[in-house]
């Protein structure tokens, strides 16, 4: 899978978008929409997640969105859904079913 995934940025103009991607994102607009969310929404989130640490995010998400439901997931890096898919798919089905 790592393979695959890396493939894409063996070529110069696809590193170059998601550079310009990363940098063109202004995640201060989106924390400062998040507070007016009515939506019912889930979080998911890996527990092993080495790219952006849950000790630092989930507080900061719970603050943002506290009516959110926010899950940790074992044995999860960053890429929750494939790292674990079945409890991925399991969450996504009781959330959806309320």
């Amino acid at each position: 899978m790592v393979q695959e995934y890396s493939i894409p940025y063996a070529f110069p103009c696809n590193l170059t978008s998601q550079w310009v991607l990363e940098r063109n994102l202004h995640w201060s607009d989106t924390e400062d929409l998040l507070p007016r969310l009515k939506a019912p929404t889930l979080i998911i989130w890996g527990k092993q997640d080495t790219v952006l640490d849950p000790a630092l995010y989930i507080p900061r998400w719970r603050k943002l969105a506290p009516k959110a439901t926010i899950v940790e997931v074992e044995h999860a890096s960053h890429v929750v859904h494939a790292s674990q898919p079945e409890r991925v798919n399991q969450l996504l089905l009781e959330f959806l079913a309320q």
